[in-house]
């Protein structure tokens, strides 16, 4: 009976330590937002962000519900290397952004080019994004926690792009298990890689394509949308010289990038 109550104590306490193993504890915080509320078409009144192009004869905003996010008015990138830039923020690992592709003949050449500073001289590439939706649509992407200024660049074919609700985050956690934010529906692994990573799939949807481009958002590879399974999958990309890659998953109207660095 001793024995027996000695291994049933030992069988709880592992339980114990097996449920703690997964547990993580997150702290969010907001470092930098915006909604674009005050902006009437001038530069002055969004104080510390830069707009390359404004306008209240032809509005570069739009205020129509269809074309916010949250309330109006939304700022609108309408010609070509119209370009923002967002005043400096504290360190942050996440973005996200509401946006839609305005125009009957949107072009899927249209691009909004998203690039990173430390000292708002030097960019770097973070995301090229096309083919984007016509639809309000909330993208997100990790960002370098050494950034401290945000670059966007719209390159124009055809159509306007709202753009809206912008939101910089700090996430942190504590626990065995790597983090993951509410709104990543995948992770890769392992990073640095030789080429050859494992896609794990987390979300509800099984179909979607991927795109593989440089830091100088030139498209690499692409693989049509297809069915991915839920948890792992291989992808080869053992093709790519050394270097920093972006890879980018789109299902439906939502997409969302991570950076590879592969090492052979």
């Amino acid at each position: 009976m001793k024995n027996f109550t000695l291994n049933f104590k030992k069988s709880l306490l592992l339980i114990s330590l097996c449920c703690l193993v997964g547990l993580s504890i997150k702290s969010q915080t907001v470092t930098l937002t915006q909604g674009f509320d005050t902006y009437d078409g001038t530069a002055a009144s969004i104080s510390g962000w830069y707009f390359s192009w404004n306008s209240t004869s032809s509005p570069s905003y739009y205020v129509t519900n269809t074309n916010v996010g949250i309330s109006a008015p939304s700022y609108k990138f309408g010609v070509n290397q119209d370009t923002m830039i967002t005043p400096g923020f504290a360190s942050s690992n996440l973005l996200s952004f509401w946006c839609k592709g305005e125009g009957s003949t949107f072009s899927p050449d249209d691009t909004l080019t998203i690039l990173w500073s430390v000292d708002s001289i030097n960019w770097n590439v973070l995301s090229y994004q096309s083919s984007m939706a016509t639809t309000g649509t909330i993208l997100t992407f990790p960002i370098d926690l050494t950034a401290t200024n945000l670059m966007f660049i719209f390159t124009k074919y055809v159509g306007n792009l709202a753009f809206d609700d912008l939101q910089l985050t700090f996430s942190t956690s504590t626990g065995i298990l790597e983090n993951r934010s509410d709104m990543e529906s995948f992770n890769i692994y392992p990073n640095p890689t030789d080429g050859h990573i494992f896609l794990n799939n987390m979300s509800s949807s099984y179909m979607f394509s991927l795109t593989v481009f440089d830091v100088l958002g030139n498209e690499l590879i692409n693989i049509p949308e297809q069915s991915f399974i839920y948890r792992t999958n291989e992808i080869n990309l053992s093709s790519l010289n050394n270097g920093i890659y972006f890879l980018k998953t789109q299902s439906g109207n939502i997409s969302e990038m991570r950076k590879i660095i592969i090492e052979k």
